[in-house]
């Protein structure tokens, strides 16, 4: 089961050790592999714990949405965050469906397919520059790189 503010935990980890669109797959991730957890709690019967991976999967979304940066964005970081919004309100509404466990296979694919998009976006990107090791000795500097 995944443990509360882990979502959070996962954004602020990568956040110096992944760029924003490497962050942005990962909570994807996060994303889907809870409302997995919550699939197989509902199929199990087990109705508390399907609940709990519902609620960590909206709040996953919702880092998401925080994690928008309107001043870049504009435009589409103002269609994200209705996306966002939006897929919170159909995450939560899971458990009132008729067939919760077809409207996760639904969710599923939706998310999938902005996953891929993000994907695409992140192999357009230049790879980030590996920092070179540097020593100084008094006034001389010697490059290791």
């Amino acid at each position: 089961m995944t443990e509360p503010g882990a979502p959070l935990r996962l954004y602020h980890a990568g956040s110096t050790s992944q760029t924003g669109v490497a962050r942005t797959i990962a909570l994807y991730d996060q994303v889907v592999a809870q409302l997995a957890e919550a699939k197989a709690m509902w199929e199990a019967s087990v109705f508390d714990g399907a609940f709990h991976a519902i609620q960590q999967a909206a709040l996953t979304v919702g880092v998401l949405c925080a994690s928008l940066d309107h001043e870049k964005g504009r435009e589409v970081s103002e269609t994200l965050r209705r996306y966002y919004t939006a897929l919170s309100f159909q995450i939560l509404a899971v458990p009132r469906q008729d067939d919760p466990v077809a409207r996760i296979e639904s969710l599923f694919r939706q998310i999938r397919i902005m996953r891929e998009a993000w994907v695409q976006v992140s192999a357009t990107l230049p790879k980030p520059r590996t920092p070179t090791a540097k020593a100084s000795h008094g006034t001389n500097r010697v490059n290791l790189a």
